[in-house]
């Protein structure tokens, strides 16, 4: 038996592999036989994300932040843009990548997406992650929802600004009744002109209503100075509700 294949100037072949973008490209024979070389754009993907609500008591905002934790096999400088996007409301916001932890990162307020909007209404809207490349495709995940904006007052009692404080500081507040659990959190800072955040105690437990800093590392580096201090609960899905800070003054 005898084949004949008629001779061509072109050939035109998809490749495709798990993990990479699909590719269609065409090579022009030179001979017989020829080697050619296919290269693929790796896709990028999520190792982590964490999309939570968190309430502010003191100025009664709600605000989301999505956090994203993204790989890619051709390096994170592939990554060209990350979006979260919903629908719903034709809202789109960037994410713009946290040197110091890797996490790409977008904070923005509920009125962001419409000005009508509840903190009931919240955990109603969906939104997808858009991960774009350099070679102009994109990767979209979701939905992601908010499952919940914890909307507790939360009340710090001790210390305040009428009593000055030095040594071991005694922090106190209004216990909060919730029907899920979560736990506090004690952010501590150095207040003046530019606020720093000194130290963060975390999981303290749900029936606590103080808490006793005794840690001689941190209370040595304490200088006679003013100091803010802030109370957050947190259920186990990462959602926030954040007291108003309270001042108070630390003297050696």
């Amino acid at each position: 038996m005898v084949w004949s294949f008629n001779k061509v100037d072109s050939v035109t072949i998809r490749c495709e592999k798990q993990g990479y973008f699909p590719s269609v490209v065409t090579f022009y024979p030179q001979g017989m036989q020829d080697d050619w070389d296919v290269y693929l754009n790796s896709k990028p993907y999520l190792k982590n994300t964490r999309f939570y609500s968190l309430k502010n008591n003191a100025t009664d905002e709600t605000l989301l932040e999505m956090k994203a934790l993204i790989g890619d096999g051709d390096g994170i400088v592939d990554i060209t843009a990350v979006y979260l996007y919903a629908p719903k409301y034709s809202f789109r916001d960037s994410l713009m990548l946290d040197i110091d932890n890797g996490f790409f990162v977008v904070t923005f307020d509920k009125q962001n997406l419409n000005s009508s909007l509840t903190d009931a209404t919240i955990p109603e809207i969906e939104f997808w992650l858009i991960i774009k490349n350099t070679n102009g495709d994109s990767v979209v995940t979701g939905p992601y929802n908010i499952k919940r904006v914890i909307n507790t007052n939360l009340t710090p009692l001790l210390p305040n600004p009428d009593r000055p404080e030095s040594g071991t500081i005694r922090f106190t507040w209004q216990k909060v009744n919730l029907d899920f659990d979560f736990h506090y959190k004690l952010i501590l800072y150095r207040w003046g002109v530019v606020t720093k955040k000194i130290v963060e105690y975390d999981s303290i437990p749900s029936d606590s209503t103080q808490y006793i800093l005794d840690d001689p590392e941190v209370l040595n580096a304490m200088d006679q100075d003013w100091y803010l201090w802030i109370l957050q609960v947190e259920d186990n899905l990462g959602d926030i509700a954040q007291s108003y800070g309270l001042s108070f003054q630390y003297i050696k």
